[in-house]
């Protein structure tokens, strides 16, 4: 299996968040995983959308790390910064260059979060790889339509092994099971 891992460190200026696209993009397809046209646009999106913010808002050095996950099929991209601010949404008008950064990485990852780190932050997001199915084929937790609505607010959830796995990638405090 080819290595499917990258983690390395730039600083917060826009020609190295340049550069750190083109390096997460061209890893990803050398890593030879599933993934479309659409997939590696979006995964560009998002890393620049995560660098841009890190470099706008945090300053200094960024860390970037990115892994694909064959078994659960997921791109995992994570971006760690010396800024304790977290990430928020602002309203961006329909002039305005910037502001929209967080709203783009919720729309085109799966999930993404913040987490306070000793020196600053880690921002990360996952995305699908292409073709990927929920495991047996199933709907996820909390996507089930009842009575024509989604059932969100009251699916239960439980945790597979998979996703315990990606849990302990992005948490390394979650317990094992």
């Amino acid at each position: 299996m080819p290595h499917t891992e990258l983690r390395f460190t730039v600083e917060g200026t826009a020609a190295a968040v340049r550069d750190a696209r083109r390096r997460i993009s061209s890893a990803v397809i050398s890593w030879q995983v599933p993934i479309d046209r659409d997939l590696l646009f979006r995964l560009e999106l998002v890393a620049s959308e995560m660098l841009t913010n890190a470099s706008q808002h945090a300053g200094g050095p960024l860390t970037v790390e990115s892994r694909a996950e064959r078994d659960s099929g997921l791109l995992v991209l994570t971006v760690v910064d010396g800024g304790r601010a977290r990430p928020r949404p602002c309203v961006a008008g329909c002039d305005h260059e910037s502001g929209r950064g967080i709203v783009l990485i919720d729309a085109l990852s799966l999930f993404h979060g913040t987490e306070y780190t000793d020196s600053g932050k880690r921002c990360w997001a996952v995305l699908p790889l292409s073709g990927h199915a929920a495991p047996d084929g199933e709907e996820m937790p909390g996507n089930a339509e009842k009575d024509g609505r989604r059932d969100g607010d009251s699916a239960r959830w439980t945790v597979t092994e998979a996703g315990a796995h990606l849990l302990r990638l992005l948490f390394p405090a979650f317990p094992a099971t």
